[in-house]
C-alpha cells in the first residue's frame, strides 16, 4: 500500500515536467516503462522471507521491552 501510494506520489508530480518537455504520445510511453520497471522490481520481493524478518524483530523486541 505504501509503494503504490508513493508511486502514485512520484508519478504525478512527474507529469508536469515530463508533458511540459514531450507530447502526450512520449508522456504516455514514458508512464507505461515505469509502471514496467516498477512491475519488474517488484517480481523480486520475497514477501515469505520479509514476513519472516519482521517476526524475527518482533520476538527479539518482546524479549528486550520491559512490560
Amino acid at each position: 500500500m505504501t509503494l503504490s501510494n508513493l508511486g502514485r506520489l512520484a508519478l504525478a508530480a512527474l507529469i508536469g515536467p515530463i508533458k511540459a518537455n514531450f507530447n502526450w504520445q512520449i508522456t504516455l510511453v514514458a508512464f507505461s516503462v515505469m509502471m514496467g520497471v516498477a512491475w519488474l522490481l517488484l517480481q523480486f520481493v520475497n514477501l515469505k522471507e520479509h514476513s519472516q524478518d519482521v517476526d524475527a524483530l518482533e520476538r527479539i523486541d518482546a524479549k528486550t521491552l520491559p512490560i
